[in-house]
């Protein structure tokens, strides 16, 4: 109900009409309350967005929490200190407006960045690794940044679109404000989420990284983005340098046309979940022929840039126990290190599946499924457990068969679910809604994944909807997905 400022003392200072000073309403049994707090004490329980089940409270000690939030962000920006010199002139603006808020200023540093001679030094493995370890002594140190705001007197800027109730939103949100001192921008309008207040709000605020989940976010930003194109309304976006998606994927020709619409950005795709602090990202610029999926690097070379990761990962075969071979082709389950939550709350049976001991380091199994290829990198395939359809004795991956039908230019959403089948136990059935104004058959879309995967992970089923439903965090409403479903087949 009302705005509090600190910093500015009690009235008479100068307190903006309408808002309360901190120190006003801070009591004397507030300002030094007589509790002992330790590192190991609980301090947080956050519920998982229940995409395997119903949502489970993640518990939480006061170490784990925030040093996993700094260390968060570390994590996510290795790929961006290793591909800094191969980004597109246009992006480099939007990197040199992190540092410095004068005009002149960032021009200065957007030409030396684009020189030929610094993109050469930038591509060296000792600029890579002096540059990675300097960004570690800035971040989560109050006296590097500052000094840092000398130069960028307006700060960073960082947008939360997803909610605060869902991971990828308050973790963003609080990773980018212990690490670096961000300050963080919230859309006038929570929920649902509108495209246009987005991209009004990046204009207006001149905010330099975003965080959003998957599809449900990227389809009406690239939707809004073509109207203004057609209207003559052009925004200017040149602050705005990387959107984040986690805990959904989203598209490749989504990802395609939101670089049509602005060459410089760089989109991340961040691995991460609820019960732990890792992060792996992977990073597609204009400058890239091929849009890579969401994954991981496995580091198995010590000399690797990504060994600089600060949370190690592992991708073990289910069947033997044992690390999937790089470039073997087999599929494993990918694992977490270092900081994570402490188990669920009374949850005892769920915690000792979920975070185990091996070789004496605790794990937590994420349920991610996928092979790593030759160089150690986690090629996400989809999610284990109920998100994996038995059809015939064969897995098929849900996320795997949405992505390839997402690909067919009629088609703006799609879920993919398995529904009991008295001759292969389960059906591959894909909900599909089309683009405004186009039409399509269950034909097409079955032909169109003839060409692109094997028989018995094509649909058998294929209903179109008005809105493939989700949730307010971008995930599918899988319960209603299946209400819909059941009554359109029962209705044929």
């Amino acid at each position: 109900k009302n705005i509090v400022v600190y910093g500015v003392g009690k009235p008479p200072e100068k307190v903006p009409d309408g808002m309360l000073a901190f120190e006003e309403i801070l009591s004397d049994d507030e300002s030094n309350p007589k509790i002992k707090v330790y590192n190991d004490d609980f301090c947080f329980l956050m519920y998982t967005g229940g995409t395997t089940g119903y949502p489970k409270g993640t518990v939480w000690d006061g170490e784990q929490r925030v040093r996993g939030l700094d260390y968060m962000l570390i994590n996510n920006l290795i790929p961006i200190f290793d591909r800094l010199a191969d980004y597109p002139d246009e992006a480099m603006h939007g990197i040199s407006t992190l540092f410095a808020s004068d005009p002149k200023l960032v021009e200065r540093i957007d030409k030396f960045l684009s020189n030929d001679l610094v993109r050469k030094v930038l591509r060296s493995p000792i600029t890579k690794n002096f540059s990675f370890q300097l960004f570690r002594m800035i971040a989560g140190n109050p006296y590097m940044l500052k000094a840092f705001g000398l130069l960028q007197r307006e700060g960073v800027k960082f947008l939360c679109a997803a909610p605060l109730f869902h991971g990828a939103g308050y973790e963003g949100a609080f990773t980018y404000l212990g690490a670096i001192a961000a300050t963080t921008v919230f859309l006038p309008t929570p929920h649902p989420f509108i495209a246009r207040e987005f991209w009004e709000t990046v204009e207006k605020h001149k905010v330099h990284t975003a965080v959003i989940v998957g599809d449900a976010f990227a389809l009406p930003m690239v939707e809004e983005l073509r109207k203004a194109r057609a209207e003559g309304r052009a925004y200017n976006l040149k602050s705005l340098w990387a959107i984040v998606s986690s805990g959904v994927r989203w598209s490749p020709h989504i990802k395609r046309e939101l670089l049509d619409h602005l060459p410089g950005l760089l989109m991340v795709d961040s691995m991460g979940t609820s019960e732990s602090s890792g992060a792996f990202a992977s990073i597609t610029s204009s400058v890239d022929n091929t849009i890579q999926p969401a994954g991981a690097r496995v580091v198995f070379d010590k000399s690797d840039f990504y060994s600089k990761q600060v949370y190690p990962a592992r991708v073990i075969n289910p069947q033997t126990g044992k690390d999937v071979k790089p470039g073997s082709g087999e599929i494993g389950e990918f694992m977490y290190g270092g900081y994570m939550a402490l188990g669920y709350w009374k949850c005892p049976k769920k915690t000792a599946h979920d975070f185990r001991i091996i070789d004496g380091k605790r794990w937590f199994f994420v349920g991610d499924e996928g092979t790593v290829s030759e160089d150690g990198k986690f090629n996400l395939i989809g999610r284990g457990g109920n998100y994996v359809i038995n059809t015939g004795g064969e897995k098929v991956y849900s996320e795997e068969v949405e992505e390839i039908i997402k690909s067919h230019p009629k088609v703006w959403d799609v879920a993919v679910m398995g529904i009991p089948d008295p001759r292969w136990g389960q059906a591959v059935t894909a909900l599909v809604e089309l683009e405004a104004g186009k039409s399509c058959t269950e034909e097409e879309i079955v032909e169109w994944c003839r060409k692109r995967m094997a028989g018995y992970k094509r649909p058998r089923h294929v209903v179109f909807v008005d809105k493939v439903p989700r949730s307010a965090s971008g995930k599918i409403d899988r319960a209603i997905a299946q209400k819909l479903i059941a009554e359109k087949l029962d209705r044929a």
